[in-house]
Order: C-alpha cells, then structure tokens, then sequence
C-alpha cells in the first residue's frame, strides 16, 4: 500500500471514531417561560389586564337609616316662620291648600317621628286631608278673606314638651295650641285661630288648622 493510501485510509477511520456531532438539549421549563415572557398579553373583555380582570364589580353600597333627632323648642318669631305663615294666609286666601305646603307639618317628618303602623298613610289621611279642607272651609267662612293682607302670626302659649309615648312620638316634640294669624280685611283686623304646632328640627309647623 502506498504512502498517499495509507494516510486516507487513516483519515476515515478518525472521523468514524468521533461519530456524528451531538444536537443541543433544550431545557422545556425555560422555553416554555421565555414564550410567555414573549407572548403580548391579552385584555379582558372589560378591557383590563392582568388578575385585576376577574374580581368583579364593587360590592353595593350599604344602606343607612337616620334617626330619629331630639327636638329643640322653636323660636315664637323668626323670618322663616313668617315666610311661611304668609304662605298659609295665601292659601286660604286662594283656597289652594297646596300654596301651604311648607307651613304643613312635613310628611318625612312625620313617618320618622310617629309611631304608627304605617305613618305615611297616617299623615296623609289625619294631617293632610284634614289641612286641606279646613284651608277650603275657612276660605268659605271668612267674608271678604280675597282681600286679606298680612300682619302677623302669633305662636300665643309657650310650647309644651310632648314625651315619646307609645302610638304617638317616638321622640320628644314641642306642641303649641291657639296660635293665631293676623290680618286685615279692609282695615279691619282679623284673625284666625289655629289649632296645633308641632316642632320639627327646631321650627313649628302646623299639625292641625282648626
């Protein structure tokens, strides 16, 4: 054999030896989190992101009941008592009960305040309906009253402290009897005696006309 021969024949059996080259070993962990790390991320269908996405709406809002208050004795003058004893004279005067509303004790008012089965009902068929028509009756009964001008309103005796009681107050109030509206007819004074006021937040309003 030859020199040239005996050296290839050599070279063969190296590469025979060393065998094929090894392929690389991928750990499938680290790929998988370096596909993740890649991938965008994905919105929800409100539109968010991340864990925040699945927690739902915000709970409801608790409710709150407010409590009944302790009553102060209102003032026997004032320029908001005024205003609205005017407003009384004005729906007599036009015989629309509706043009008192705010001299009417309050309707929520009344239901956070009076012990009844059912207050609101209460209110209206024992104060409203009751106001309404001695606001009708007086308006009748009062010659010359489209006339009337306004002079004054006079609370008379001092207010008396109601005590909570049972189908009544569940709080104490104040309660004044044989108030009267001043007025004039043509020059003439007159007056109107009204029946009950009753407190309410420190002002007094009527709980019964006549």
């Amino acid at each position: 054999m030859s020199a040239g021969r005996s050296a290839c024949v050599l070279f063969a059996a190296l590469l025979s030896c060393k065998g094929a080259p090894e392929k690389p070993v991928h750990d499938a962990g680290t790929d998988a989190g370096r596909r993740d790390a890649a991938a965008p991320a994905v919105p929800s269908a409100e539109g968010t992101f991340g864990a925040g996405a699945d927690a739902g709406p915000p709970p409801a809002p608790v409710a709150t009941v407010t409590a009944p208050v302790d009553e102060t004795l209102p003032a026997s003058t004032s320029d908001e008592l005024t205003l609205r004893m005017r407003h009384l004279l004005e729906a007599i005067v036009q015989d629309n009960a509706d043009l008192a509303r705010d001299a009417l004790y309050p309707r929520d008012g009344f239901i956070l305040l009076r012990d009844a089965k059912d207050p609101g009902k209460t209110w209206d068929q024992r104060v409203h309906a009751p106001f309404q028509k001695a606001v009708h009756r007086t308006h009748q009964r009062t010659k010359g009253i489209e006339n009337a001008k306004y002079v004054a309103f006079e609370v008379g005796q001092s207010g008396v402290r109601v005590g909570a009681k049972n189908r009544e107050w569940k709080r104490d109030v104040f309660r004044a009897g044989h108030a009267r509206l001043v007025f004039t007819i043509d020059g003439k004074a007159k007056h109107i005696e009204v029946g009950e006021l009753i407190s309410y937040k420190g002002a007094w309003y009527v709980m019964r006309l006549r």
